[in-house]
């Protein structure tokens, strides 16, 4: 049987993307946890189509007051000294009620941590568990070590991913390329990451898009307690579709081998209005279904952007379900 006939159709709802109980779009929030330089995450932020507000939560007052965060908590009195995860863990459990509150009119969030040190274990935790409870759709994208730095780098670090997994979030791992007391990652690789995360989501449940999808269908393809990737990639001329959904594929956070196991897709493809054709589309979905298992659920989502001139922009999101989680994560 032909694999690409096999796989269930991708996905696109033409309904508007409401709160049913208050008749409101979707909100959308970035929550940046102590160690991932949130000030520059937060500036970022405010770039980005559909961010209903930023939010930072540390145990550094100082840093907090400089973030340019819409809303901030702070955990704690404002001591920075060195704690234990299970002591910051539970200074923030003590907390919880301020982090609910400058969560609660949230419908999703994206929470960036690093995995490094106790504040951004401890507290993303919290964040996490608070999300949950309050049915908020939750997705973390954590700097966690590269292969190369060895055994030693990682170790708590894998644990601290889990719980965030068996507490439901949808995690999505970017690996550092170095190791410091402040800043533990290639800042532009967490800013990239986060600016193709957001968009690719955004755009999905955006009800400014000709077709978008509904907050319910995003689990299908985004599994709580899911390890996740993702792949951009974009090219012009001759072959753009082919091409762009190529690099999409072979993007170093991605790669054919992830979506070989993946357990669920949300594709976005975009380009200029009036430029993207039928036959493109269904181009970019048969190349990304060609590396999928059969039963793979796909969501695709097309947009128009004028600022991708002559291009054509594939966005790629996986997840990878507790079920089937090992080698291929």
């Amino acid at each position: 049987m032909n694999q690409q006939e096999s796989n269930p159709p991708s996905v696109a709802l033409m309904t508007p993307l409401l709160n049913s109980e208050e008749d409101r779009p979707i909100r959308i929030g970035l929550i940046t946890v102590g160690g991932t330089n949130s000030n520059t995450v937060a500036a970022m932020a405010h770039g980005l189509i559909g961010v209903a507000c930023t939010i930072a939560i540390d145990r550094d007052s100082a840093a907090l007051q400089n973030s340019g965060a819409d809303r901030i908590v702070l955990i704690g009195a404002g001591d920075i000294g060195s704690i234990s995860s299970k002591k910051t863990y539970e200074m923030a459990r003590k907390q919880a009620n301020d982090i609910d509150a400058a969560i609660n009119d949230l419908d999703l969030v994206l929470i960036v941590a690093s995995m490094y040190g106790a504040t951004g274990q401890g507290i993303s935790f919290v964040v996490v568990e608070v999300a949950r409870r309050r049915g908020i759709a939750t997705l973390a994208i954590v700097v966690v070590p590269t292969e190369w730095q060895g055994e030693s780098s990682r170790f708590g670090i894998d644990s601290a991913v889990r719980v965030l997994q068996r507490r439901g979030a949808t995690v999505f791992p970017i690996p550092s390329k170095r190791i410091g007391d402040a800043l533990v990652y290639e800042e532009n690789e967490v800013v990239k990451g986060v600016e193709n995360l957001f968009a690719t989501v955004s755009r999905s449940v955006n009800q400014s898009q000709h077709m978008w999808i509904d907050l319910e269908d995003l689990p299908s393809v985004l599994h709580p307690g899911g390890i996740a990737a993702m792949g951009v990639g974009s090219a012009a001329g001759t072959d753009r579709a082919a091409k762009a959904a190529q690099r999409a594929i072979d993007h170093p956070l991605l790669g054919a081998e992830r979506l070989r196991h993946a357990s669920g897709v949300l594709v976005n493809t975009r380009g200029k209005a009036g430029s993207m054709r039928l036959t493109e589309v269904k181009t970019v979905m048969r190349l990304i279904k060609s590396s999928l298992p059969i039963n793979a659920p796909v969501l695709h989502i097309t947009s128009n952007e004028d600022w991708v001139r002559d291009e054509l922009v594939v966005s790629i999101v996986i997840t990878v379900s507790p079920a089937h989680q090992g080698s291929s994560t």
